[in-house]
Formats: structure tokens, sequence, C-alpha cells
């Protein structure tokens, strides 16, 4: 194990290549309760699946096969039930990581695009639960991520096009880009207002200052990435500051 993000696997499809490119750059790896049925099903062959065995398994487990869970249980994964319900298994799994005191700075969760719309705000709603650390929602063709209150510097050589930046929490008194095609000058964003959707991305840095929290999403094109040794890059942000203001 290196210092790499946490991964965390939920319950939708997880690409293979994906998988394999981030596995062994991780810290530490867990599925979130019906995931590690993906992550089984994700391999046909033993040999290989056997070199992918996460730290834990978390959730209430009313997904998980029984002989699944007997697989990873007997090659070294620890279950942590939790039957709570007021938390989704995504949140489970954050806390495990800072119960085990193994929550990294970034954490990168599989699987989190593509399945039910109430699972994906759920996802969303971690982002904003947790907003101190940097968590990216990833999947081989869509990354979302937060920006906190303050000046961001964002990377955008690996990402596609589109992109959208959304006041989902609440309500943004200004914000200001540079580097989009339909650049925010200064503008207030709430739901049922402005919102930033179907942006274009037209620098290699695009510069973001805002009053509050904001949803970023945007392309992310893993199959047409270069790997390096450590797995593939992941969106980049640089935060420069906490403050700011609309002048």
């Amino acid at each position: 194990r290196g210092g790499g993000p946490s991964l965390i696997m939920v319950n939708y499809k997880l690409r293979r290549g994906l998988v394999e490119a981030l596995w062994f750059n991780a810290s530490v790896r867990v599925c979130a309760d019906g995931a590690i049925n993906r992550l089984y099903e994700t391999f046909d062959d033993e040999a290989t699946r056997a070199r992918y065995i996460p730290e834990y398994i978390r959730g209430d487990l009313d997904s998980v096969q029984a002989h699944v869970s007997d697989y990873y249980v007997s090659r070294g994964t620890t279950i942590v039930k939790d039957t709570d319900q007021d938390t989704t298994d995504l949140e489970k799994c954050m806390e495990l990581l800072r119960e085990t005191n193994q929550l990294t700075r970034q954490v990168v969760v599989l699987g989190a695009f593509g399945g039910r719309l109430d699972h994906e705000f759920s996802h969303y709603n971690v982002l904003f639960k947790y907003p101190d650390i940097d968590l990216v929602l990833l999947s081989p063709r869509r990354s979302a991520f937060l920006l906190r209150s303050g000046n961001h510097k964002i990377d955008t050589e690996i990402m596609g096009a589109s992109c959208g930046l959304i006041p989902l929490g609440k309500a943004c008194e200004w914000v200001r880009t540079k580097g989009l095609k339909w650049d925010l000058d200064g503008n207030a964003m709430q739901m049922g207002g402005l919102i930033s959707t179907s942006n274009i991305v037209q620098a290699t840095t695009v510069e973001v200052a805002c009053s509050e929290p904001l949803l970023w999403v945007c392309d992310w094109d893993f199959e047409n990435l270069e790997l390096a040794p450590d797995g593939p890059r992941k969106p980049q942000v640089s935060r420069e500051s906490s403050t700011g203001s609309s002048d």
C-alpha cells in the first residue's frame, strides 16, 4: 500500500479497466454492500479475481450474495455490518474509514453514476457532507466533485469538453469563472434560477471563484487516457483561498 487515495466502490457497474488502473494506487479499498457482487463479476478468471481483494465490505448486506461474501472473507476481507437506515452505504463506508483512521485526503468513488437517480443524488449529498475531503465521484465517462467557497484552479487536461456548475447545496451569491465558453462574471446562482449546464471547457486551466460551495460535473474519458504507472490521473483542483468577493 502507498499513500494514494481511498477507493470506495458502490453498487453499480464497475468497468474492469478502471478498477485495475486505480486498485494498486489506492491506500485502502472498500466495497459498499452489493458492490462486492459487482467486483466479483468484473473478473472472469480466478487468478485475476484473487488479485483484487478489498480490505472491507460495509453496509446492511441485504444485497450481498452468500458465496461472494464467503469468497472474500476467506481471502482476508473484513465485513462490517451496519443496519442504520438513516445513512447510505457510501456514508457508511466513509465513516468506516474515519473510524479506522484510514480516511485519506482524497477519496475516489467508483460506480457513482448511471444507476437510480435518487442514488446519484445521495452521492452528491456525500460531497457536501464531507466538504474537507477531496471526494471524487468517478465513472469511465463522468466525474464530479465539490468546489468549496473560495478560489480554485481546475486542471482540465484529462477532462472532456462538457462541464457544469450546479449550486446544489444552497444559493450562491456570486460566481466568477475564467476558461469556459460561457464564463460567469459575478452572477448569482441558485436552483430555480440560474445554473450553468452544458458549458464548454476552453482552457487547460479553468478558474472558478464562488461565495458558496458548488458542484462541478464534467466529462472524463477513461478510454482515451494514457495511463501512468500508478493509474490514470484524476481531476486535479488547487484551492488558492477560502475567501473572495464578487468585485
